[in-house]
């Protein structure tokens, strides 16, 4: 359940560059500084990708950019 003054989900309205998967973009819906990404370190895209990432994707190739020590 979430707060009364909670702003609702985001529905989803954009589809993953790399996937296909249907994702809530803040970007897209004119709410750029509030999109879900905006929280994650910034990396250069690789592939040709042209257009937003879902979480799943972005955190992995942000985990595969920035490897832990000692990997």
């Amino acid at each position: 359940m979430t707060a009364p003054d909670a702003p609702a989900p985001m529905a989803a309205n954009a589809a993953c560059d790399r996937c296909g998967a249907a994702f809530a973009c803040g970007a897209q819906a004119g709410a750029a500084a509030e999109c879900w990404c905006m929280a994650l370190p910034r990396i250069p895209m690789q592939d040709g990708a042209a257009a937003c990432l879902c979480p799943d994707c972005l955190k992995a190739m942000l985990a595969k950019a920035n490897p832990p020590p000692g990997a």
